[in-house]
């Protein structure tokens, strides 16, 4: 309930106080209006009108407003399901009293997110946009969930919790949610250059989340040969898949060899897989891959690998869809033996989980472009040089994006001729 009152009573002319009874608690501010004492009608709340006294009346609208600012942060509380203290209450009222008054509302998604995606077309990545328009879909449905309109304005620290929360109820990872939070972030850098009113937390530092670490595996050099060598006939894929049907076994033959070819290309030149995709004739030169990427238009030249050349000399370029490809590599992993047992963490907002699985099963198109960045560290090839190709602009990125166990990275430097050269004999005395 809302309600006005006179701060001095006594007086002659009195500051006006809002009342607002919400949560249990009473939320008291002193709004900045005043009003002669024997113009005010304590039962209604509001300034007498009458012929000699006009001016009150936009005294009672200025009131009114408050009235409607208060009603819609209450709403807001109760949409974030939080018990605000005095101070945020009193906080958010006047924002949204002023804000109201200031700048037209906009709108998070329909009048920036959305928009900003017919101008993305031919100028970012297919991927980049992709993330944009599953924004809108996700944020969307944040927003009928909660019944909030996801205004720059009422994307505040609270709203950002009330977010996280919901991420968390629906089963998301946290890596997805720090990638709805920064295109979030973007759009209101966006909206805040175009001159529009947006909550302080975008500048505060308050609207972060923290990208963890995945548990994304790659394959050994000894594993990328096994499924090289691996014989994929009608009796194999029959063996691996007891429920395949006779009739398709030709062509899931073919469908896997390709499968694998396309992989391997990836394994070996470390290119991602829309790239591999991408992949023409123009692009072999001299026994060199030169293309440029999609994700970063960056030049990229990489020697061809003997697999990839023998695998190039049969290519049709004419590539599978990622989805397909990613179905039947774990199919050609498991017919190779890849069973090693690895315990995945699921990373969740506000939580993780362990989970028990057979390597083959995480295998994807990205292990290819790992395994390349992985297998080449480990062989002694300069880090710079395989960042040169995987697109890392950090050394600090590039590592936490290598898997290498202690076991590795101790033979690793085994091998190094710092510590396989012979000790130093020490100089003689000069006695």
């Amino acid at each position: 309930m809302t309600t006005f009152i006179l701060v001095h009573k006594s007086r002659k002319v009195s500051p006006i106080a809002i009342l607002v009874s919400a949560f249990g608690k009473k939320y008291r501010k002193n709004i900045g209006e005043s009003v002669a004492v024997r113009n005010w009608n304590d039962r209604r709340k509001r300034a007498k009108v009458t012929a000699s006294n006009t001016e009150d009346s936009l005294l009672n609208e200025r009131l009114d407003i408050w009235e409607h600012a208060a009603a819609k942060t209450v709403d807001y509380f109760k949409r974030i399901g939080e018990i605000p203290s005095e101070k945020d209450f009193l906080s958010k009222l006047q924002s949204l009293r002023f804000g109201e008054q200031t700048s037209k509302t906009k709108y998070l998604i329909k009048d920036y997110i959305a928009r900003a995606i017919p101008v993305m077309e031919g100028i970012y990545s297919e991927n980049r946009i992709k993330q944009y328009k599953l924004s809108i879909n996700v944020l969307n449905r944040f927003g009928k969930d909660t019944g909030t309109d996801c205004t720059f304005h009422e994307m505040d620290s609270r709203m950002f919790e009330a977010l996280k929360r919901w991420f968390m109820k629906n089963g998301y990872s946290e890596n997805y949610f720090s990638s709805i939070i920064k295109i979030v972030k973007a759009t209101a850098r966006k909206a805040m250059r175009e001159g529009v009113q947006v909550s302080g937390a975008f500048t505060d530092g308050s609207l972060s989340a923290p990208q963890k670490e995945t548990d994304s595996i790659y394959l050994t050099e000894e594993e990328l040969q096994r499924i090289a060598s691996l014989d994929i006939t009608e009796e194999a894929i029959k063996k691996a898949m007891p429920d395949s049907v006779d009739g398709h076994l030709p062509r899931r033959v073919a469908a896997y060899g390709k499968a694998r070819d396309m992989f391997l290309i990836g394994a070996y030149t470390g290119l991602r897989y829309s790239d591999v995709y991408a992949l023409e004739s123009e692009n072999i030169r001299d026994g060199m891959i030169t293309i440029s990427t999609k994700k970063t238009s960056t030049r990229t030249v990489i020697p061809i690998h003997p697999i990839v050349s023998e695998i190039l000399e049969r290519y049709d370029f004419d590539p599978l869809p990622e989805q397909k490809l990613n179905k039947y590599m774990k199919i050609i992993s498991k017919m190779a033996g890849i069973n090693d047992r690895i315990v995945v963490v699921k990373k969740k907002v506000g939580g993780e989980t362990k989970v028990t699985r057979e390597k083959w099963e995480l295998v994807s198109s990205h292990t290819a472009r790992r395994s390349f960045a992985t297998n080449a560290y480990k062989a002694g090839v300069p880090t710079l040089a395989i960042m040169k190709i995987t697109g890392h602009r950090k050394e600090s990125t590039f590592m936490k994006y290598i898997k290498v166990t202690e076991d590795e990275n101790a033979e690793i430097l085994q091998n190094h001729p710092f510590f396989s050269a012979r000790p130093v004999e020490p100089k003689p005395s000069a006695e």
